[in-house]
């Protein structure tokens, strides 16, 4: 039965979308839209959950201009119709020489491979500890990772009258980070401007891209990074070096000593708990620089 029209912007707006509810529910099998209420009552719960995070980040004053709102990050992004096929390691090292390699060597021959590039990300990761990294990401495959401002690799405006250099102005940008595991040799991380994210959702575009490759890791002990900085996204390939360092550090030292604090931030915001600080998490991240 349709309901009484109410004349309050809230009805309104309800009364406008109420038969294509209707048409939703049946298309579902079910009888009426409470019982599609009813059937997603659990998922409502956690966006406005998520809801109490998002407004903490709009409200939060770091030196970043106010975020859009509303906006409510959806829980599971749709899969790409089309992903490109990732490149193994194989497209970038000769791995049957590289495997006669010390660990030092790899590492040599891995970032001389990427030195002609500008924008590229390359780096190596011990085994063990990357482990630790994979285990906390498939429980927290997804988060935000604070950026100081002065990390900018921009020069300054000059030095001052008395000859002591400019102070940059101090501020805090956010940035949301996403795991993936897309084959047995390959964990991927993308990271994506907070505000990209929150006003385009999945249609944001990243401005960093990582593959760790896991080919070398069980008979030398190592994990190779790569990964590229996208131009004209505002982020230098400085900037996303630290995020790197960040994304160790909170993945990577969960479970050491006195890391609760990290997994705490992290079990926080995957839960879209309302316990989950902004300020915390500036804090540990100015703690474990």
């Amino acid at each position: 039965m349709q309901p009484v029209v109410s004349s309050s912007p809230a009805h309104r707006v309800y009364d406008r979308y109420y038969p294509k509810l209707e048409r939703h529910a049946k298309r579902l099998g079910l009888a009426n839209v409470r019982q599609l209420w009813d059937a997603h009552r659990d998922q409502i719960e956690h966006l406005k959950r998520q809801d109490y995070i998002d407004s903490q980040l709009q409200t939060e004053e770091y030196g970043e201009a106010p975020l859009p709102a509303p906006f409510t990050p959806p829980p599971v992004p749709p899969a790409p119709q089309a992903a490109p096929k990732l490149k193994t390691l194989a497209a970038y090292l000769d791995l049957d020489k590289v495997r006669h390699l010390g660990c030092a060597e790899i590492e040599t021959v891995w970032r001389l491979r990427h030195a002609s590039s500008q924008s590229s990300l390359c780096a190596t990761i011990p085994s063990e500890t990357f482990k630790q990294m994979v285990e906390t990401a498939r429980a927290h495959p997804r988060f935000v990772l604070p950026l100081p401002t002065s990390i900018s690799h921009s020069p300054d405006s000059g030095p001052t009258a008395d000859g002591a250099p400019t102070k940059k102005p101090s501020g805090v940008s956010f940035h949301f980070i996403e795991w993936a595991f897309p084959s047995p040799t390959a964990v991927t991380v993308i990271m994506t401007h907070l505000a990209e994210f929150k006003t385009k959702g999945e249609f944001a575009v990243p401005h960093t891209a990582i593959t760790h490759h896991l080919e070398l890791s069980r008979d030398k002990g190592v994990v190779l990074l790569q990964g590229a900085v996208t131009e004209h996204m505002g982020m230098s390939v400085e900037e996303a070096r630290w995020l790197l360092m960040m994304l160790q550090k909170f993945y990577g030292g969960v479970g050491a000593p006195n890391s609760e604090p990290l997994g705490g931030l992290l079990e926080d915001f995957t839960a879209g708990n309302e316990a989950f600080n902004i300020q915390k998490l500036v804090e540990e991240a100015e703690r474990i620089r």
